[in-house]
């Protein structure tokens, strides 16, 4: 078993990583011309990664409360960047999924992440990079099996 430091060493390294992400995605959200929030974007975003979701899915990934989510939906809705659909096996369920103007915004949303990412780590090769996901899916795993 690592060292508490050294654990504790590879969350606080992810984390500025992340921070270093995030702050690069707001700045090119801000030098946009989009009308979207970052949260709106984010919750587009979610709904692209995991289309046919539904709202409590978007709670649990997104660690947003439930109010806030359905605003969000509300607004994206109106917007046209997202359809809702009522679930076929439960009628009070509604799936999401991203209209087709939604998607061209979600698709470029992700190469401009793609085009962040590559540059934030653009001192590590393939082989480093393949390397590094495999140990982060792995740490991924003991994190949840470590909750009870």
């Amino acid at each position: 078993m690592p060292s508490v430091s050294t654990s504790l060493k590879v969350f606080e390294t992810l984390h500025q990583l992340l921070h270093l992400f995030r702050r690069e995605m707001r700045q090119k959200l801000e030098q946009s011309n989009s009308e979207l929030t970052f949260g709106e974007l984010r919750i587009l975003s979610l709904i692209g990664r995991y289309p046919q979701c539904t709202p409590s899915t978007l709670v649990e990934h997104s660690r947003t409360d439930k109010a806030q989510i359905a605003r969000t939906i509300s607004g994206l809705h109106k917007l046209g960047l997202i359809k809702r659909r009522q679930s076929e096996t439960d009628r009070r369920m509604h799936l999401l999924s991203l209209s087709a103007q939604g998607d061209k915004i979600y698709q470029a949303l992700n190469n401009d992440r793609a085009q962040i990412a590559a540059r934030l780590l653009q001192h590590c090769d393939e082989r480093q990079l393949a390397e590094l996901l495999n140990l982060l899916q792995t740490a991924c795993i003991s994190a949840e099996d470590s909750i009870p």
